[in-house]
């Protein structure tokens, strides 16, 4: 027995211990899935409530064995500046482009549908309550619960072994949270994204609300966009004004965002950031996240459930 607790205490608070979290939320969403396919809930708020769940408990364990209230102020949680709207505009408008010309690209057929963790689907039949409850369980509730976890704590846990290697390991286990391998590289590149905006503004209210804007769209604009190709007689020069309306966008955005992380390194990076991390130091501790228990628990845990969920 008391091999079993020192094993499960080195694991928690091992430098890969947010893996940890990261890998019961996975379960737990998994859990639940199956839970709801088997029984077939036609009552869409059981979902709505495991969400919260699967993410809240496991999060308030973590942030215990971290010191319990003294740990959430070390989360990001400023409010975003007046001068940050330029961010926000710029942020959301390079998500709704860039999904959309994947989207446009290499969806064939009418668009109708957001995944959701590899199970659940958005769809609207033109009911309010329908639409109250894609807003709350699409739009609001894993915006904010994910950006606590993947821009909040593993950012946090992880900063110390540098900047970069805190965004590749919080991007990809955000990925692998989808359960989705045709979304993985879109859900890395968004979480990096998302990643990078937290640390050029110190805001991690900020990229939820980014996050926020992009659900919304999502869900209730991005079908009837991506669908333009199927009835217009125009889709190629569409996707070809949707390609330079990203490009352009990025540029600005990165432009941006590179101007606010200079101005943050030199006030805030001495209260809550660490200097930049030699490469090779870089990546080696990257290496040893990517290849640490919990994290090869994570890999194991996303085949098991995304080939479950492709038979």
């Amino acid at each position: 027995m008391n091999k079993i607790k020192r094993f499960l205490a080195e694991l928690v608070f091992a430098p890969s211990g947010a893996a940890l979290l990261i890998f019961v939320a996975m379960l737990l969403l998994s859990v639940f899935n199956f839970i709801n396919s088997a029984l077939l809930f036609s009552n869409n708020a059981f979902m709505l409530l495991m969400i919260p769940a699967a993410f809240v408990v496991p999060y308030i364990l973590f942030a215990a064995s971290r010191g319990g209230k003294e740990y959430v102020p070390t989360l990001n949680l400023a409010l975003p500046r007046k001068y940050h709207l330029l961010t926000v505009l710029l942020g959301a408008l390079l998500l709704v482009c860039g999904s959309t010309l994947l989207k446009f690209l290499f969806v064939s057929g009418k668009y109708t549908e957001f995944s959701l963790y590899g199970a659940f689907f958005a769809y609207r039949d033109g009911s309010l309550w329908r639409d109250l409850y894609l807003l709350l369980a699409f739009c609001l509730v894993p915006p904010i619960f994910e950006g606590l976890i993947f821009r909040g704590v593993l950012l946090k846990e992880h900063d110390k072994r540098g900047r970069l290697t805190a965004v590749i390991f919080s991007s990809l286990f955000y990925a692998l949270l989808g359960f989705d391998t045709e979304h993985l590289a879109w859900r890395f590149f968004f979480s990096a994204l998302l990643c990078v905006i937290v640390y050029a503004t110190d805001s991690l209210a900020l990229s939820v609300a980014l996050h926020i804007l992009y659900n919304v769209y999502a869900v209730f604009a991005e079908p009837t966009l991506v669908s333009v190709k199927n009835v217009s007689s125009n889709a190629e020069l569409f996707g070809y004004l949707l390609a330079i309306a990203t490009l352009v966008i990025a540029i600005f955005l990165f432009s941006q965002l590179a101007r606010l992380y200079r101005r943050y390194s030199h006030t805030k990076f001495g209260e809550n950031f660490t200097k930049s991390t030699p490469r090779a130091k870089t990546f080696w501790s990257l290496i040893e996240l990517l290849s640490s228990l919990p994290a090869l628990l994570c890999y194991a845990l996303f085949i098991v459930v995304t080939l479950i969920l492709n038979i």
